[in-house]
């Protein structure tokens, strides 16, 4: 997921004990918002103990198959 939603489930599961990395495609994490509201949400996330990855590019997809029994 991405944007605000991504960052609401990324709060809760990480409040479930999820480690949890948000990665970005920007060099910036939410880009389009003022520099200080950023750095409030940034701050509070690291306080969770989630990750930020920042000017990611995707390389390479693999296929995951999952079995349920």
């Amino acid at each position: 997921m991405r944007g605000y939603i991504g960052y609401e489930f990324a709060s809760m599961y990480s409040d479930f004990g999820s480690k949890i990395t948000l990665i970005e495609i920007s060099d910036y994490f939410l880009p389009k918002e003022e520099e200080i509201i950023v750095e409030i949400i940034k701050k509070h996330f690291e306080n969770k103990k989630i990750n930020f990855i920042t000017s990611a590019k995707i390389i390479k997809i693999n296929s995951l198959k999952w079995n349920f029994n």
